[in-house]
């Protein structure tokens, strides 16, 4: 609204702003006395909308089980984006869909955890502002790695304090983490002899 001093005459904005206006509007206002009229700088409001779908949705890093994804934001709508919303779905044939992870922004990245090796996967994201939620980008397609086979432990079995044996095991990748014997060692005062363990 405008302020009106002594002796001027005020007058509204040139235009009356329009009702469910969806675009951002410039407009400026001008007051007059007897001696002439002093019009004001132009202003431009903003109107709020709901933002638009996230773009660049893409896989930055992967180790095994773990996701690294990351994504970029489109038009805000003119207001901070607050969360965004991750669907994920596991292609086995059929698409399955996983729980949705809901993360604050930004940083626009999150790490997926515990998805199982070797297999097909899709994410899409959708972000919120405080008018209401994006459209879900486009759906990204990924395949995680098999697991990994260096050795990841080793046991060591005392056997009637003369022998004991080392064993080298490959774990499965998580969630189903499986251990699979590989090459065992046997030693003792006068044995030593290796095996190759088969499931």
């Amino acid at each position: 609204a405008l302020v009106c001093v002594p002796h001027l005459t005020c007058l509204p904005p040139l235009f009356p702003f329009p009702v469910g206006v969806n675009n951002s509007i410039k407009f400026y206002c001008e007051a007059k006395n007897v001696r002439g009229i002093s019009v004001s700088r132009t202003g431009t409001v903003h109107i709020k909308v709901l933002p638009a779908a996230p773009k660049g949705v893409q896989v930055v890093h992967m180790v095994e089980n773990n996701v690294t994804l990351a994504w970029s934001p489109g038009f805000t709508g003119h207001s901070d984006l607050s969360a965004c919303t991750i669907q994920i779905s596991k292609n086995s044939g059929r698409k399955v869909e996983l729980l949705d992870q809901r993360v604050k922004v930004p940083p626009f990245q999150q790490i997926l955890s515990g998805l199982s090796c070797y297999s097909n996967y899709s994410v899409r994201v959708c972000c919120d502002n405080e008018v209401g939620t994006s459209l879900f980008s486009g759906w990204l397609d990924f395949q995680t790695p098999e697991a990994g086979g260096h050795p990841a432990n080793r046991i060591h079995n005392d056997i009637s304090a003369l022998l004991f044996i080392n064993c080298f095991f490959v774990i499965g990748c998580a969630p189903n983490v499986t251990l699979f014997p590989m090459h065992c060692t046997i030693y003792g005062p006068s044995v030593k002899s290796s095996a190759i363990l088969r499931e």
